[in-house]
Protein backbone atom coordinates (compact mmCIF):
# COMPACT_ATOMS: atom_id res chain seq x y z
CA UNK A 1 0.00 0.00 0.00
CA UNK A 2 1.19 3.65 -0.72
CA UNK A 3 -0.09 6.90 0.42
CA UNK A 4 -0.80 9.46 -1.65
CA UNK A 5 -2.19 13.30 -2.54
CA UNK A 6 -5.27 12.58 -5.17
CA UNK A 7 -5.07 15.53 -7.95
CA UNK A 8 -8.23 16.60 -10.34
CA UNK A 9 -8.10 18.52 -13.29
CA UNK A 10 -11.59 20.33 -11.70
CA UNK A 11 -10.99 23.84 -10.90
CA UNK A 12 -10.91 24.15 -7.13
CA UNK A 13 -9.48 27.46 -4.89
CA UNK A 14 -9.37 24.99 -2.15
CA UNK A 15 -6.60 22.58 -3.47
CA UNK A 16 -3.08 22.87 -4.16
CA UNK A 17 -2.55 24.21 -8.01
CA UNK A 18 0.13 22.83 -10.40
CA UNK A 19 0.41 24.60 -13.74
CA UNK A 20 0.46 22.15 -16.84
CA UNK A 21 4.05 23.82 -17.15
CA UNK A 22 4.79 22.39 -13.82
CA UNK A 23 4.69 18.70 -14.81
CA UNK A 24 6.93 16.59 -17.18
CA UNK A 25 4.59 14.28 -18.44
CA UNK A 26 5.70 10.84 -19.16
CA UNK A 27 3.43 10.96 -22.67
CA UNK A 28 2.34 14.24 -24.39
CA UNK A 29 -1.40 14.30 -23.93
CA UNK A 30 -3.46 16.57 -26.91
CA UNK A 31 -4.80 18.87 -24.33
CA UNK A 32 -2.50 19.32 -21.23
CA UNK A 33 -4.38 20.45 -18.55
CA UNK A 34 -3.88 21.59 -14.96
CA UNK A 35 -3.98 20.07 -11.64
CA UNK A 36 -5.09 20.64 -8.12
CA UNK A 37 -4.32 18.17 -5.31
CA UNK A 38 -6.17 17.42 -2.87
CA UNK A 39 -4.45 17.28 1.02
CA UNK A 40 -6.30 14.35 2.19
CA UNK A 41 -3.99 11.18 1.89
CA UNK A 42 -5.43 8.16 0.66
CA UNK A 43 -3.84 4.61 0.63
CA UNK A 44 -3.83 2.90 -2.70
CA UNK A 45 -2.32 -0.63 -3.70
CA UNK A 46 0.88 0.28 -5.33
CA UNK A 47 -0.23 -2.23 -8.46
CA UNK A 48 -3.30 0.55 -8.92
CA UNK A 49 -0.93 3.46 -9.37
CA UNK A 50 -0.46 4.98 -12.75
CA UNK A 51 2.58 7.24 -13.26
CA UNK A 52 1.37 10.10 -15.45
CA UNK A 53 4.51 12.55 -15.00
CA UNK A 54 6.51 13.94 -12.55
CA UNK A 55 6.64 17.44 -10.68
CA UNK A 56 9.47 19.77 -11.85
CA UNK A 57 12.36 21.36 -9.75
CA UNK A 58 11.21 21.61 -6.16
CA UNK A 59 7.42 21.72 -6.69
CA UNK A 60 6.95 18.94 -4.27
CA UNK A 61 8.36 20.65 -1.46
CA UNK A 62 5.99 23.53 -2.42
CA UNK A 63 2.80 20.76 -1.72
CA UNK A 64 4.88 19.65 0.98
CA UNK A 65 5.01 23.21 2.53
CA UNK A 66 0.93 23.63 1.67
CA UNK A 67 -0.43 20.58 3.48
CA UNK A 68 1.53 21.31 6.82
CA UNK A 69 -0.10 25.06 6.76
CA UNK A 70 -3.44 23.81 5.91
CA UNK A 71 -2.90 21.20 8.96
CA UNK A 72 -1.33 24.47 11.00
CA UNK A 73 2.07 22.60 11.46
CA UNK A 74 5.50 24.33 9.81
Amino acid sequence: MVQVLPATTKKNSELFFISRDECLRDRPREEERDSYVCPHVEVVPRTELREVGVLKGGMWLAVIQWKREREGRR
